[in-house]
């Protein structure tokens, strides 16, 4: 929805506030999918049931359907409150509350988002939302452009005929924008097929509707068969097929104030429109062909370079980047849309969900440290950023749990740095324990075993 935001600012009035609570709303439906998650894993790590956390869950379930969720951000903390005065929060219930808390405060941006887009004020918050960037792929789309126009070129060269410039031009175009779609060849698969409807196109108008038009009117009346199949294969997910349709359907008719009838022309010009198509098909499937399992593999990679840099602490005070991470899952699918989902596919995605969700997790530990550093033994605060980038389950189960008992020992104002901490130490170290084995094998463990 990005494009669309960016096409919607423009047009609207008080467009740029109003883009701006839209991204502020998409990005806080990303952090929601992460917040469920949470709650989620907090519940099933549970070994009994808690009356604490399902009041906390009642209470996050009341704030959503809420116009305004951020009041019952207050019953979270007294409930908090009373748990820990009571000395039955124990290090689970305490996470759950947090990210319950977390939850209302997310629904709490989303709604004031999608105030802001429509009545056009500012948001509370204004955000970017970054996607997957990746330049090799770039690099190697160019490369396939720049090769498969040098061949036909030479062809077109060599064929000594006046007409091959079409079949230049349609390589070009649709070669380039075949290469950033997530399956080049359905581009290509599309010039193949379409080239013959094309042609009739071409026929019918040529030599049955042009000759019996003399009147700008009627001409652009005509056209609305072409528009409407265009448009039509668009809307219906066929959108290689119309775009090809739609650009050559124009190209071959070539309408121009005196329209003449020439057949031989035309028939050349339908033949090098069919020696453009099989160009366009060899380009993309020969030159340079995409992989989607190095696609795939690629996208993997970044996610394990999103973990190490948040173990690093690099750039700390930035937000996790929830757009980037579900970008990221999102290309993932769309590069294994034509192979069956198995449960290895299965795994594969939620391994990848895990690493992005253990890159918030240690980012929001950090962050978390940071708040709590005043209201903790300076001892413990630098015993916890020695163990937190070492990965060590154990250790950072055991930190969580101190965290929370200092917690219980200071006065309420105190009490939430502490318990944030404890909270994000605890979801830190359950995701590490759930993924052991791939980050073992990504070399990311670095405690002694």
């Amino acid at each position: 929805m990005r494009s669309e935001i960016g096409f919607a600012t423009p047009e609207l009035l008080d467009g740029w506030a109003r883009a701006k609570g839209a991204r502020s709303a998409l990005l806080g439906l990303f952090e929601a999918i992460s917040a469920i998650q949470a709650v989620g894993l907090g519940l099933r790590n549970m070994s009994v049931a808690s009356s604490i956390a399902d009041e906390a869950v009642s209470i996050m379930r009341a704030a959503i359907v809420a116009q305004r969720p951020e009041k019952q951000l207050a019953d979270i903390d007294a409930l908090m409150h009373r748990a820990m005065e009571a000395g039955a929060l124990n290090i689970e219930e305490a996470y759950v509350l947090d990210r319950c808390k977390f939850m209302i405060e997310v629904f709490r941006d989303i709604r004031d988002g999608l105030l802001s887009s429509r009545i056009g004020r500012l948001p509370r918050r204004s955000v970017s939302l970054p996607v997957h960037q990746d330049y090799i792929a770039a690099v190697l789309n160019g490369l396939r452009v720049s090769l498969a126009i040098g061949i036909v070129g030479l062809l077109a060269a060599l064929s000594g005929l006046p007409g091959a410039n079409l079949m230049i031009l349609g390589t070009i175009v649709f070669v380039a924008l075949g290469s950033v779609l997530h399956d080049p060849l359905a581009m290509g698969r599309a010039a193949l097929l379409m080239t013959p409807a094309v042609i009739i196109t071409g026929t019918i108008y040529d030599f049955l509707i042009f000759p019996n038009i003399s009147d700008y009117p009627l001409f652009i009346i005509s056209l609305a068969p072409v528009v409407t199949m265009t448009c039509w294969l668009i809307k219906t997910g066929k959108g290689p097929m119309g775009t090809f349709y739609g650009v050559q359907s124009i190209s071959l008719l070539s309408p121009a104030n005196v329209q003449t009838l020439d057949p031989t022309t035309f028939v050349d010009t339908a033949a090098f429109l069919v020696a453009g198509s099989v160009c366009i098909f060899f380009s993309l499937l020969l030159i340079v062909p995409v992989d989607p399992a190095l696609r795939r593999l690629r996208l993997a990679l970044a996610v394990g370079r999103t973990l190490r840099r948040a173990l690093a602490d690099e750039k700390r005070l930035n937000q996790p980047r929830a757009s980037l991470h579900y970008d990221r899952i999102i290309q993932f699918s769309s590069w294994q849309h034509d192979e069956p989902v198995s449960p290895a596919r299965r795994n594969v995605m939620r391994r990848l969900s895990d690493l992005g969700n253990l890159s918030f997790a240690v980012r929001r530990s950090w962050r978390a440290l940071d708040q709590a550093r005043n209201a903790v033994d300076p001892a413990i605060d630098a015993k916890a950023r020695q163990i937190l980038p070492t990965l060590s389950p154990g250790e950072i189960f055991d930190l969580s749990r101190t965290y929370l008992a200092a917690a219980v020992r200071l006065d309420c104002s105190k009490r939430f740095d502490l318990v944030h901490a404890a909270a994000a130490l605890y979801g830190t170290a359950v995701l590490i324990t759930s993924e052991m084995r791939l980050l073992r094998h990504l070399e990311l463990l670095r405690y002694q075993l």
